[in-house]
């Protein structure tokens, strides 16, 4: 693709919150989400993801989507954003450009009024937003709910703000940990990784969901 097709278009479905480096060109020189997390949110999936069910909730621009289908996963994508959703495609169709196939699923709707069990079972949610939009005494009917479709969830999420409460999701932050809720035999979720595995504040409250 020509450079000045490129930033056109990166200049005028700004401003950006994912960084992608586009023939050169970023999107954003903002290094808080997109290309600067991915190495980290890459190396909690398996090595071999190719053919997986993977649905991205709160996508944004799709970077996180793109890699995953260019790793060869089959990958759903919910944002309610339309801006967001328009840079999604932009995302998708520059991809397209080089011969690659993006089979990303897009679904530009609220993430509280999709009808989860008509998109089937997943291996992995990756929660990239969408807690945050929930109102919070519907959070834990919504996590439930995700399990009914998964028995793995993954979240961004800066180191503390977990702790505040159960549900509570923010990434806009320069530091980000990134954790997988699983649900085992016991139907209980279950944190398994990110360094507040050992916190027992935070696993109490996973593992309230259930018993309340």
């Amino acid at each position: 693709m020509r450079s000045k097709e490129i930033k056109k278009a990166i200049d005028s479905l700004g401003p950006w919150y994912q960084r992608f480096e586009m023939e050169g060109q970023f999107t954003t020189n903002s290094r808080i989400s997109g290309e600067p997390i991915w190495p980290d949110l890459r190396s909690i999936f398996p090595e071999e993801i190719e053919g997986m069910n993977i649905l991205e909730i709160g996508s944004n621009a799709a970077y996180y989507s793109a890699m995953l289908v260019k790793a060869g996963a089959n990958v759903t994508a919910i944002e309610p954003n339309k801006k967001y959703f328009l840079q999604g495609r932009w995302t998708q169709y520059f991809f397209e450009q080089y011969g690659d196939r993006y089979p990303i699923e897009f679904i530009n709707e609220s993430v509280d009024k999709i009808k989860y069990k008509d998109l089937g079972w997943f291996d992995y949610i990756l929660l990239s937003t969408g807690i945050d939009l929930i109102k919070p005494s519907n959070k834990k009917k919504f996590l439930l709910n995700l399990f009914e479709h998964t028995d793995k969830v993954i979240i961004i999420t800066k180191n503390d703000s977990i702790n505040n409460s159960i549900g509570y999701f923010n990434s806009i932050f320069l530091e980000h940990s990134i954790y997988i809720l699983k649900r085992i035999n016991t139907k209980t979720p279950i944190l398994m990784f990110g360094r507040l595995v050992k916190d027992p504040i935070f696993i109490e409250q996973i593992n309230k969901m259930e018993t309340e």
